[in-house]
């Protein structure tokens, strides 16, 4: 991907669609960053499969969710002026930018929907970043982010809707093939970060299957649509998995 100036919006991004080669530039750079996370062997009918299941484990990266590779790659891929980065978060990709950019040496801000748990925030409050709370939704700290953005010339990091951030997201499927032989994928789906990010890493190497809960159908209503549509997201899943649109 070639370099792109991503200050003051997170939609002037460039359309392009990460590949194998990306992943694996973005997981050069992270790599003093991130953990290389292990991988867990469930054995066959431990969960109602007649075949042995791998789980990797992103939980035990620094800030305990993946989204912490996003964060990094696009922090170490985009040149990042002195007002910083501005994200918008659920939680856990504001934790991994605040992370990130406490670890570079950067200022940032996060926009975090007002209903977020304290015990993803008070993360980011360690971190030294600035959180603003915002009423509403992710969409509407989206909308908030975007306009400090604007103001402040910083870079905009969307949390899943960037090349970068993708290519970052599948870094975690690039390891685990290098690690264990598998022939299916299945990976959570949100906003998307994740499973276009590993869509990538795994090229033709195993199927991708993407998972989602009943109350968080953004791929779903999307095919069923023909294109990205606004869902309702609610129910248990719906603090990790509450994107509005794919």
């Amino acid at each position: 991907m070639a370099p792109h100036d991503r200050r003051g919006s997170v939609f002037d991004v460039p359309i392009s669609v990460p590949t194998r080669d990306d992943v694996a530039a973005s997981a050069e750079r992270i790599r003093p960053h991130i953990r290389h996370t292990p991988v867990l062997t469930l054995e066959a009918g431990l969960l109602a499969t007649s075949r042995p299941v791998q789980v990797k484990l992103d939980v035990l990266q620094p800030t305990g969710s993946f989204k912490v590779r996003g964060a990094t790659s696009l922090l170490t891929g985009a040149e990042v002026p002195e007002a910083g980065v501005v994200a918008a978060s659920g939680g856990n990709f504001g934790l991994g930018i605040a992370w990130a950019a406490a670890r570079l040496g950067l200022q940032a801000s996060i926009f975090v929907p007002l209903g977020a748990p304290e015990a993803k925030l008070a993360p980011i409050r360690a971190l030294g970043a600035t959180l603003h709370l915002v009423a509403g939704a992710y969409a509407d700290a989206l909308e908030a982010a975007q306009r400090l953005a604007e103001r402040s010339g910083a870079v905009a990091a969307h949390a899943y809707d960037d090349p970068l951030v993708v290519a970052g997201q599948g870094t975690a499927a690039l390891e685990l093939l290098d690690d264990v032989d598998v022939d299916t994928v299945l990976v959570a789906c949100g906003g998307g970060g994740l499973l276009a990010g590993t869509v990538a890493a795994v090229d033709d190497r195993a199927a991708v299957v993407a998972v989602e809960t009943e109350g968080t159908p953004t791929l779903h209503d999307a095919l069923a649509a023909g294109r990205p549509v606004d869902v309702d997201a609610h129910g248990l899943a719906a603090s990790a998995l509450g994107a509005r649109r794919i």
